[in-house]
């Protein structure tokens, strides 16, 4: 409207969840930026989330540390792992590095706590009486003692001899706020590990359901009711860390409640193995382990043109059974469907081996496109599992799969995944790099 605030009109709450996410520099319209859009560009993790919980949940920390039914306080091996893993530590302040035009950009501390992802940690500037003054946001390497200083600090408390409280309290309670965020609606079914036998919730429930106005905030208030009119396919893939499978399932059964038997003539959901949430090229050390993900996107965008434009449907929605949360599909290709290739490797007919160094291991491929999902035009061998595959020359069988081998030795001792990567191409074309659609075969080998 005319006002000026893109809010105006919504509710408190909800209002509030947006600007925090706006604030963070993420357009509400189109989040191009995937460093912004998977967390990695701010403190709160996955869009900044983390932060929109603490703003409207702010004593759900203290709760998991001091409240029953919360890990934190849980008399368990995991309970105890969890209190294991808590971080406390004070520093100094020893430095204040500033920019050419005196802002401060840095500070140097006399000691550093050590955590994974160290933009996970909490830091706080303590009074003499050992209150919290101010929340410091930057990200800290502990090898230099930099902690490397993020927007909205106020530089007249960044001074040198300040204390700084730095933990960890709540990067590892939101690791289990979703045990007090057990939704209403029974059809979202992995959340009913977390009832009793009478349907209630285990666990001590927070006063806000905070999912339901973050999706209701990025998607435009929309209802995911399954009521489609035009044509969709949804990727969604097994490894996904931030968008788990059984998501996608959800919704598919949303759309064929709604739909029937005209499901097929405007859905298909395909699920694809060894992809995460995005990657063009996975990253170290996940390379080993990771196909590429755009290819696939690529491939879906050019089948739902032609299935709108030219009435050509595409390939089938993969086969898939739930159990307890998790999806599970097929081994062959023909049996799993959808668009990504299938490969099987085996190690001298096994799925592992045991063996000294030197000796000499013959893999095995036995690969299979699914039905009108394209042609297999690359396949490469990556023996040590690290990502670095080398193609190879194959034969295409009478019944179109591909059976592959090579030999390869192992001379140090260690556990290595040997794996296989094919992949498939729409039209068959080798040379082009759009559409090419990728997944892994892996066997593990022990070298004693």
């Amino acid at each position: 409207g005319g006002s000026g605030d893109p809010f105006a009109g919504l509710d408190e709450v909800e209002a509030a969840v947006l600007r925090e996410v706006s604030e963070f520099g993420i357009p509400l319209h189109a989040w191009e930026d995937t460093d912004y859009l998977f967390g990695r560009a701010e403190h709160g993790g996955l869009l900044g989330f983390g932060d929109v919980v603490r703003m409207i949940d702010p004593s759900y920390a203290d709760d998991f540390w001091s409240q029953p039914g919360h890990l934190g306080t849980e008399e368990s091996p995991l309970g105890d792992r969890i209190r294991a893993l808590s971080i406390d530590h004070r520093s100094t302040v020893v430095e204040v590095m500033v920019d050419d035009d005196g802002r401060p950009i840095s500070l140097l501390l006399d000691t550093a706590a050590a955590w994974p992802d160290p933009a996970e940690l909490d830091h706080q500037l303590l009074g003499e009486d050992g209150a919290v003054v101010a929340r410091v946001v930057g990200v800290l390497d502990p090898e230099t003692r930099l902690l490397g200083l993020g927007g909205g600090n106020d530089p007249e408390t960044l001074v040198p001899g300040a204390q700084l409280r730095t933990d960890n309290r709540w990067a590892i309670a939101l690791c289990t706020y979703h045990r007090h965020q057990v939704p209403d609606a029974r059809d979202l079914y992995a959340f009913e590990q977390f009832r009793d036998p009478t349907g209630a919730p285990r666990f001590p429930q927070r006063p806000a359901q905070i999912g339901p106005m973050m999706l209701g905030g990025i998607s435009g208030k929309a209802g995911h009711t399954g009521s489609i009119t035009g044509k969709v396919i949804v990727i969604d893939n097994l490894v996904d860390a931030d968008a788990f499978p059984w998501h996608a399932d959800w919704y598919a059964k949303r759309v064929h409640a709604a739909l029937g038997d005209a499901t097929d003539d405007h859905f298909r959901l395909w699920i694809n193995d060894y992809v995460d949430h995005q990657y063009e090229d996975p990253p170290e050390p996940r390379s080993g382990r990771l196909v590429a993900y755009r290819g696939i996107v690529q491939r879906a965008l050019r089948d739902l043109c032609s299935w709108v434009e030219d009435g050509t449907a595409p390939p089938s929605s993969t086969t898939y059974v739930v159990r307890s949360g998790q999806i599970s599909v097929p081994d062959a290709a023909a049996d799993r469907r959808g668009v990504q290739p299938v490969a099987i490797l085996g190690i001298d007919a096994a799925t592992s081996a045991h063996v000294a160094a030197g000796t000499a291991l013959r893999l095995r491929a036995e690969i299979g496109v699914p039905p009108g999902a394209g042609v297999l035009v690359e396949l490469a061998w990556d023996p040590w599992g690290v990502g670095d595959a080398r193609p190879a020359t194959f034969d295409v069988g009478e019944t179109g799969t591909v059976v592959a081998e090579t030999t390869v030795v192992y001379d140090r001792p260690g556990t290595y995944f040997a794996s296989v990567r094919v992949t498939a191409q729409r039209a068959g074309d080798e040379a082009s790099p759009f559409g090419r659609v990728s997944t892994l075969g892996r066997a593990r080998v022990v070298v004693t």
